[in-house]
């Protein structure tokens, strides 16, 4: 897996060609049947570039951002709608005060640097939420949660622990400019209690605008429960291509099939009512 981002829209057509050229070398040498580039957003301009080297462009799960966020935790508890704040008053009793340990009740929130001790735990945590998921587009081993613990980014944990049950849900997060990305989620058993769950997504929030950020970006999968929160969906793309002709002319077919998209969540969560565009979305299977 390799990663590739164009700055300059004038080269994008050549980036594409040449990335494209070495993966068809690749593929020769490995004898890999599939090509496929994960995941384009359609503001970035690669699709009909794709789409010219013979690729199928299909729809996979969107991502969710909340954007413009406020400079103060009561100025974005103010803007929700009543039944929205009401659902955010869990996670904002607990985030009271500077930090980096927040309790409130049987509640209690850890901001926490991500270091060579805490990537082997996360990692164990991720294995649990990868086991019961039923379809996997990926699994990251160790050593990649080793390179984030070593790789200067100030990567984060919030880990959100209910004490009287003992369950207790890890938030990874890479901080990029004023850009907060919830990135992967880990568990310490192999059931929880999916109400821990929704607070960790509005304790996300009201963090991301305590520590100064502007937008938070939630990752893919359960898009319900993020847009109920207030994230809006972006749509994101895969495109694939089939080495056999055969297989290739049956992706463009039924890559559909394959590949569903569905209305993303409406959800009117702030005052002025603007509900989440209903931008096509592909069904999710994971929570991350």
């Amino acid at each position: 897996q390799h990663h590739l981002h164009v700055l300059r829209e004038d080269l994008r057509r050549a980036a594409l060609q040449q990335v494209h050229a070495c993966m068809e070398a690749w593929a020769d040498e490995t004898r890999c049947g599939l090509l496929a580039w994960k995941e384009w957003s359609p503001s970035q301009g690669l699709r009909e570039h794709a789409r010219a080297q013979g690729y199928v462009v299909l729809p996979t799960l969107p991502d969710h951002t909340l954007e413009r966020l406020p400079a103060s935790l009561d100025e974005f508890v103010a803007s929700l709608r009543s039944p929205y704040r009401r659902k955010y008053r869990a996670a904002a009793a607990l985030l009271q005060g500077p930090g980096p340990l927040w309790t409130a009740g049987a509640l209690q929130l850890e901001e926490s640097a991500f270091d060579a001790a805490a990537a082997g735990e996360f990692h164990d945590g991720y294995r649990k939420v990868m086991e019961r998921t039923r379809v996997r587009l990926e699994t990251y081993p160790p050593a990649f949660f080793e390179g984030l613990a070593d790789c200067g980014l100030d990567v984060r944990t919030l880990r959100l622990a209910n004490g009287q049950n003992g369950q207790r849900l890890t938030a990874l997060l890479i901080p990029s400019g004023a850009t907060l990305s919830f990135v992967l989620v880990a568990k310490q058993h192999a059931r929880y209690d999916e109400a821990l769950y929704t607070v960790l997504l509005q304790c996300l929030v009201l963090y991301a605008i305590r520590r100064g950020f502007r937008e938070l970006r939630r990752g893919q999968t359960s898009s319900y429960a993020k847009c109920s929160i207030g994230a809006r969906p972006r749509r994101l793309e895969t495109f694939i291509r089939m080495r056999g002709a055969f297989k290739h002319r049956a992706l463009e077919c039924f890559g559909g099939l394959l590949f569903p998209e569905a209305a993303a969540p409406s959800a009117h969560v702030f005052k002025e009512g603007v509900a989440a565009p209903a931008a096509p979305v592909a069904r999710e299977e994971l929570q991350c």
